[in-house]
């Protein structure tokens, strides 16, 4: 069954995957609610999935492909010229969950820091899939789990525990 069709992309079908995959992604977050009792043990758990299943498309579809989520909504968004309810759903998703994951922290930056997270996510499945090399991921998805463990509540403006504001990032892995 073919849909409107908008610069060569059938949005039917294009709806359809990307309902899938939130679907699954949905499924995803409410299993690492029931199997991690901390919001620290999620957000892990979670840059984990999200290593794995990049891994998994990489490996299944080729080095073009990183993030499943985040190459179907770029996609997407390219053809649709801009941002709106299917292509942001399958970043949005995660964003928000991640958000409250960082709040239940007590992080009164837990916007900025979800963004952060997933940017870091994003940024080295394409540059896994763009390099060609699987280590970037694996030691980006190590770094980013690091990262969470170093998180404390935010107790002061300006004190997040951002790698970038502290400086104490290592470049060894």
């Amino acid at each position: 069954m073919s849909g409107t069709s908008y610069d060569g992309i059938d949005v039917v079908a294009a709806g359809s995957v990307v309902h899938t995959y939130e679907a699954q992604l949905q499924s995803t977050l409410a299993e690492l609610e029931r199997r991690h009792r901390s919001p620290k043990a999620r957000l892990k758990a979670l840059v984990g999935v999200l290593a794995e299943r990049a891994a998994d498309s990489i490996a299944q579809y080729g080095a073009q492909y990183g993030s499943p989520y985040g190459t179907l909504s770029s996609e997407l968004a390219k053809q649709t010229e801009g941002s709106d309810l299917l292509t942001a759903t399958l970043i949005q998703i995660p964003l928000d969950w991640a958000e409250q994951q960082f709040r239940a922290l007590g992080r009164r930056d837990a916007h900025d820091l979800a963004v952060e997270l997933i940017a870091a996510h994003q940024g080295s499945a394409i540059l896994t899939s763009t390099l060609g090399q699987p280590e970037i991921m694996a030691r980006q998805t190590r770094r980013i789990q690091r990262w969470i463990d170093a998180l404390h509540p935010l107790t002061e403006p300006g004190s997040a525990t951002s790698p970038a504001k502290t400086g104490k990032e290592s470049h060894r892995d």
